[in-house]
């Protein structure tokens, strides 16, 4: 579940909240009980490096079609890399 930062626009209370991706966002500030909580945009703490072709599978002639069941177990799989970004 992501973490969601919240802000109220009338009394400035903020907070963190988790929250399922299916919730629906909140609107009502627990501090001050106005309408008027907002999700507030904020960085990921990861950043994509690339894709890693470690589990290559040299037999793979890339032809089949991903779905068809011939292919389950036998085409390329691939690791996608994340890091943390440097502190500024």
């Amino acid at each position: 579940m992501p973490i969601y930062a919240y802000r109220c626009e009338s009394c400035g209370h903020a907070m963190d909240v988790l929250r399922k991706v299916s919730d629906p966002a909140l609107t009502t500030c627990p501090a001050c009980g106005a309408g008027t909580l907002r999700k507030q945009v904020t960085a990921a703490g990861f950043v994509y490096a690339g894709k890693l072709d470690v589990l290559r599978n040299p037999a793979d002639d890339h032809r089949l079609k991903v779905f068809d069941a011939k292919v389950r177990g036998r085409t390329d799989q691939f690791v996608f890399k994340f890091v943390k970004p440097a502190k500024r």
